[in-house]
């Protein structure tokens, strides 16, 4: 095991080491500097379990470089905005020089202090290296118990992977075959369909109450889910064997990505079998989540409001009036009252699924009911909106 992956070499390690010095020198050279107390690498190269892409017999980063900085604790509003305005650009910078996206998540005392119970926030308390500043910034983050996990991030883990499959089913639909065929396509197409077999057998282990998030460990426990007979409601929801198989070959090649073991030209095959399965295990874990016996979208769509793992509250109502107004109240009185990303939620499947009726879906997303004629602008609508939800 390296420093930052499980089967990188040294050289690897000094390459992402090279990286990291250098955001660090970027954000440093900012008029900020004093306003800064550490900055924190999270994700797979924080955890050491990041992903060497091998081309050519060398190994170079796969993985995005998610840093989060930690400013000191008062700092006003309004020089708070001026450097989060500042990181945006050096995200931007930085990317280009590196050749791999750099996200900067600005963070502060107060916010770290009450950061919500998200998967996110989870893996960033307890999956982390700081590369720069106070080694124990992290800790003014809350204490999660990771038994107590909320349902709702494996939803929304899906929703996120599920976006990444309606951005193949759309260049499927709408590329040129030459462009299809390009190794560079393939390779992002690979990509994306192994990320979405990990979001569910991530979802998977969150039904089984068998989550971690270390992958060496995630791995065990899918073994062990295989090997046991699970007193397990969730159980016969899914099918395990399916889903744990796949994502287990999604984390053999996160370990080591090297396109050259996999048929990348295959991609649009094997996205039209995933499809299904994709969706029909969203609707068999949203079954789980919300406690209510279904495994299509019409049960779905009327279990949604009434979920109390997702409750707007004032604020979440804001967010969804902010972007939709009145609308807020359609398709009923009832979807003002959850968050609302549970409208993607419902919008979702159906987006991914060509064939059905997108009648719902303008409803969900503030659109007038003539929308569901064109699937292309239901589906930029989507994007937008999951920009500023999910």
């Amino acid at each position: 095991m390296g420093k930052y992956s499980m089967k990188g070499s040294a050289a690897f390690d000094a390459g992402v080491d090279k990286a990291l010095a250098r955001i660090v020198e970027r954000v440093r050279s900012t008029p900020f500097e004093d306003d800064l107390r550490a900055i924190v690498l999270m994700g797979g190269y924080g955890r050491g379990e990041g992903s060497p892409w091998v081309r050519d017999g060398e190994e170079s980063a796969f993985n995005d470089y998610d840093c989060v900085v930690v400013a000191r604790p008062g700092l006003a509003s309004g020089r708070r905005s001026r450097l989060r305005s500042v990181l945006q650009a050096l995200e931007r910078d930085l990317t280009a020089e590196l050749g791999i996206t750099v996200d900067l998540y600005l963070h502060t005392p107060e916010s770290l202090h009450r950061a919500e119970f998200s998967l996110m926030n989870l893996e960033m308390r307890y999956g982390h290296r700081v590369i720069w500043g106070e080694p124990t910034v992290l800790e003014e983050m809350p204490e999660y118990e990771l038994a107590r996990l909320p349902l709702v991030e494996g939803t929304r883990l899906l929703l996120n992977r599920g976006k990444l499959l309606l951005d193949l089913v759309r260049l499927l639909r709408d590329g040129a075959p030459e462009a299809l065929a390009a190794p560079e396509v393939g390779e992002k197409a690979v990509k994306f369909l192994m990320k979405a077999r990990l979001a569910m057998g991530d979802a998977l282990l969150m039904a089984l109450g068998r989550y971690d998030i270390s992958y060496v460990e995630k791995r065990q426990r899918m073994h062990a889910a295989l090997d046991s007979d699970l007193d397990c409601p969730a159980r016969p929801s899914f099918e395990i064997e399916r889903v744990a198989e796949e994502f287990l070959q999604a984390v053999e090649f996160k370990e080591w990505v090297d396109f050259s073991r996999y048929e990348v030209a295959a991609w649009p095959e094997q996205l039209r079998q995933l499809l299904p399965a994709y969706i029909q295990f969203f609707y068999s874990f949203e079954s789980v989540r919300l406690r209510v016996g279904m495994r299509d979208r019409e049960q779905h769509l009327l279990a949604l409001p009434d979920d109390e793992q997702d409750r707007a509250g004032f604020r979440g109502f804001a967010r969804g009036f902010q972007q939709l107004g009145m609308q807020v109240f359609r398709p009923s009185m009832r979807w003002s009252r959850v968050h609302p990303r549970a409208r993607l939620y419902g919008a979702m499947p159906l987006l991914l699924d060509e064939t059905s009726d997108l009648r719902p879906v303008p409803g969900l997303l503030g659109l007038p009911p003539a929308a569901a004629q064109d699937r292309a602008a239901v589906e930029e609508r989507f994007y937008r909106l999951r920009e500023a939800w999910a």
